[in-house]
């Protein structure tokens, strides 16, 4: 037999998906609150943005398109940056705001005919973040779906069908994981 016996296996038992439902508050999400350091919550975001400014600069440093690159990410950034007050005095503004952040991304992917843009799909992970926080769970998803479909379209143009999916599949998994974090907090 086994340590602990048969009160060890009684407590090791796998709830129902009512008892589940029940604990977890009728199937919401646990969230986290009480934080000692609000900034932590924007890390992601930040991190993400960071490394798209990086590889921008990086990639196009010598470049006449850095220009073409840099505004649009400025306007981009100006709309981040904006978005908890606007979101605060006007939340029916958020479908808007979205739709225009990601016009900005998809201009940064597919308008500019730049030969390596893949890294501007973060900025899709980081809208992510934002839907899942300022709509509810079933906009967020739809948000998040629309994203991934549309970094797609790029994607596998550019790279070809087996390269471009590997992208379209790590920025999803990027998309989810996010914006399922940004759900907790």
């Amino acid at each position: 037999t086994r340590p602990g016996g048969a009160a060890a296996q009684e407590q090791c038992q796998v709830p129902s998906p009512a008892d589940c439902a029940r604990m977890a508050g009728a199937g919401s999400m646990k969230r986290v609150s009480g934080w000692p350091h609000p900034w932590f919550l924007q890390l992601p975001a930040g991190l993400l943005f960071g490394a798209v400014i990086l590889r921008s600069l990086l990639h196009y440093q010598a470049s006449p398109s850095l220009l073409q690159v840099m505004a649009p990410l400025a306007a981009w950034t100006a709309l981040y940056a904006s978005e908890a007050a606007l979101a605060r005095r006007s939340p029916h503004l958020t479908h808007p705001y979205l739709a225009v952040q990601t016009a900005i991304a998809l201009y940064l992917m597919a308008g500019l005919g730049l030969p390596r843009f893949d890294f501007f799909a973060n900025l899709f992970v980081i809208l992510s973040m934002q839907a899942m926080q300022r709509l509810s769970a079933r906009q967020g998803v739809l948000w998040i779906a629309l994203f991934s479909l549309l970094a797609a379209i790029p994607l596998i143009g550019a790279y070809g069908v087996a390269e471009g999916i590997g992208f379209v599949l790590l920025y999803s998994a990027g998309n989810a994981l996010i914006g399922s974090y940004a759900l907790a907090i």
